[in-house]
């Protein structure tokens, strides 16, 4: 077995690399030391830049918006307990307007959750009502649910993930089944088709969300003149 140092580098490597590969640039946080360090590391590892913020709910938000104009999944890193906790708003901000946002938190180790009752709480339960999903990564997570969860960020609606970053769990999260985007039946689509040929003076309205189509939505609004 690896040290566990060893752990959480590896583990940090293959979190960065995801993100990466998931299109994200950028890693914002407040972290403290350990773990935190290592996803930090790891991001830089990957070409990624680190921006430091001066709280962990303004680091959540300026990843998150960041994420929404670039179209990719905003990252943010912060400690354990304290952090977690302030980080919580972001992550409400986040799923709550559709931005998409992989929180990470530092936790104390389920190897030594006997042993250290400092900053020790039960963060997934306090940011699963927040999030899209929480879950615990660890050693055991494969690179394929990595994938998944990051692209869950991302899939419609966008919200916030959240990872309790923990190498030595030994109880593997559940990894949920990716949402599909909504799909709209052809009947609904002809109706909206013939409503609005028959209007003297349509309006459309975008929300946030469909405004980012850019092209693909100019062109359609330009079909129906």
């Amino acid at each position: 077995m690896l040290p566990e140092g060893d752990d959480r580098v590896r583990l940090a490597d293959r979190l960065a690399a995801a993100l990466r590969q998931a299109g994200a640039d950028t890693l914002f946080g407040l972290p403290g030391g350990g773990p935190n360090l290592d996803v930090v590391g790891a991001a830089l590892a990957e070409g990624m830049r680190f921006v430091l913020a001066h709280g962990e709910t303004a680091s959540a938000i300026m990843a998150s918006t960041y994420g929404r104009v670039s179209n990719q999944p905003g990252a943010v890193v912060v400690t354990r307990g304290p952090g977690a906790a302030s980080v919580a708003n972001g992550a409400a901000q986040a799923t709550l307007d559709r931005f998409p946002l992989v929180v990470i938190t530092d936790t104390v180790p389920s190897s030594q959750v006997e042993r250290t009752p400092h900053q020790r709480v039960d963060q997934r339960a306090m940011m699963e009502p927040l999030t899209l999903t929480s879950v615990t990564l660890s050693d055991r997570t494969t690179n394929d649910d990595l994938e998944r969860l990051v692209a869950e960020a991302m899939s419609w609606p966008s919200g916030a993930i959240h990872f309790d970053f923990d190498p030595s769990a030994t109880v593997v999260s559940d990894v949920p089944v990716a949402a599909t985007n909504p799909s709209v039946e052809p009947l609904v689509v002809d109706q909206a088709r013939a409503a609005i040929a028959a209007a003297r003076r349509p309006l459309v309205l975008v929300g946030f969300e469909a405004a980012l189509w850019g092209t693909d939505l100019h062109s359609a609004l330009e079909r129906f003149g």
